[in-house]
């Protein structure tokens, strides 16, 4: 008797492209010749593409979002999911079909190995079991890295279970509308001293951090990070300058919404173990604007003053604070890279006029200088900004011009730029264009080398 597996595999294939999705399903789950060919069609009826590297799972099919329906049909075909690596999951209303979907995603990280894990949960109530069971679920896999964010439905009261010792955890990010409640602080604050191998932290919004910092103790943290603005009051960043203190292995730090309480008091403490820094004028003149501190520091990212603007000497319509900060930052010789945003307030007519403040100082030990946001100067002003560069950082060996692909530049546009950075700075050995580094000489000869496939 002749069965579908004595078939030949074009007549397998064209069996499948004419069966039905539900009996494609079943023949994949009936061997793996055939889990491979009925797969294979299966996906495409369903237009899956098994690249794509972002997933987005809801409970209910959109046409931005799988099913979980759908994701269990695609996990039972191997290779779906190989090239996987971020899946942000939006769970149900009901709590007992959460749980399901809970269990399915995590059986999605051990199948796929997907480092990034994203809950999102909607309103039940119920909500603190099912969390429980998912934060006890991320800890038994030995999930490395965990995300919370959306607007989560709490009680008033805290939660009634205890976070377990986790040894696996090295990255956790929580957004502002999350966890930092007074009610659920201290649970947070027992969450993450229980991660002892915790090395990054990114936090959405620094508002409520001011009372968290103060009882964390973290051996392993190397990094953290807040991103956007806080709502109310700005908090203090002598209370991020303590918290660094007190983790000496802390060397990256990303300032937020942090500000000084008056301008340029400067830090008191000495954070030789600081290596890279991002934050905006008035928070680096806090660090910074006494030489003995941060003394090891290789990376400054200066950002945009948009929370400045309660400071009048840093007002985000002037450049005297830069100026302020490039005399502070031009002696020290451990810096390597400085990261400058193009479109700070005020930049572009200061170099173009050519203000004597803009060309005080010079930084001599500066091998790497990068522009951020570089598409929005005009022609003339990219000219000028090379020239100025020449005389404010003579030692520049690396160029990096952030989202230049916003530019829009030819191939002979790009090779007359690449001939002016030769002239104007003749020590640049390695220039980045469009997110590609190379050579100078590379950019002038064959500037298109870049989109060939």
């Amino acid at each position: 008797m002749v069965t579908l597996m004595d078939l030949p595999e074009e007549l397998l294939c064209s069996i499948c492209e004419k069966a039905e999705p539900s009996t494609l399903l079943s023949l994949a789950a009936s061997c793996k010749r055939l889990n491979r060919i009925a797969g294979s069609q299966y996906l495409l009826f369903i237009s899956h593409d098994s690249q794509r590297p972002l997933l987005f799972v809801a409970d209910k099919e959109t046409s931005i979002a799988m099913s979980f329906n759908t994701l269990r049909n695609i996990m039972s075909i191997a290779g779906s999911t190989s090239r996987v690596t971020t899946v942000t999951f939006q769970f149900s209303f009901s709590a007992e079909k959460t749980l399901q979907q809970i269990r399915l995603a995590t059986f999605l990280g051990v199948k796929s190995d997907i480092p990034y894990f994203s809950p999102s949960f909607n309103m039940f109530p119920s909500f603190n079991g099912e969390f429980g069971r998912l934060l006890w679920e991320a800890h038994r896999l030995r999930c490395s890295s965990l995300t919370l964010f959306g607007i989560i439905p709490f009680t008033q009261d805290c939660f009634k279970f205890s976070p377990l010792i986790n040894t696996s955890l090295s990255y956790f990010a929580v957004d502002a509308a999350f966890l930092l409640s007074r009610a659920q602080r201290g649970w947070l604050i027992e969450l993450l001293n229980a991660s002892k191998a915790i090395s990054h932290i990114r936090a959405y919004g620094s508002e409520g951090w001011t009372h968290i910092l103060p009882k964390l103790r973290l051996p392993s943290i190397t990094g953290i990070s807040f991103i956007g603005k806080a709502v109310g009051t700005p908090s203090a960043i002598e209370i991020l300058a303590e918290f660094c203190n007190r983790h000496q292995n802390l060397c990256r730090i990303d300032c937020g919404s942090y500000q000084s309480k008056t301008s340029l008091t400067p830090c008191q403490y000495s954070l030789s173990q600081m290596q890279e820094l991002r934050a905006s004028v008035s928070q680096l003149l806090y660090f910074v604007s006494d030489p003995s501190r941060l003394c090891n520091l290789k990376v400054i990212e200066i950002q945009c003053p948009e929370l400045d603007l309660h400071l009048p000497s840093m007002s985000s319509h002037s450049t005297t604070g830069l100026w302020h900060l490039f005399s502070c930052l031009c002696d020290r010789p451990s810096i390597q890279e400085l990261i400058v945003p193009a479109n700070f307030p005020g930049l572009e007519k200061d170099v173009l006029s050519k203000t004597q403040s803009s060309l005080e100082s010079r930084f001599i030990y500066l091998t790497k200088l990068q522009f951020r946001e570089f598409h929005s100067l005009a022609e003339p002003a990219r000219q000028d900004f090379l020239k100025w560069s020449s005389k404010v950082f003579p030692s520049l060996k690396s160029l990096e011009l952030a989202y230049s692909m916003s530019m829009g530049w030819d191939a002979e546009q790009t090779s007359c730029f690449a001939r002016t950075v030769a002239k104007e700075l003749p020590l640049i050995e390695n220039l980045t264009l469009e997110y590609r580094t190379r050579r100078v000489r590379e950019w002038i000869e064959d500037p298109l080398e870049s989109t060939k496939a």
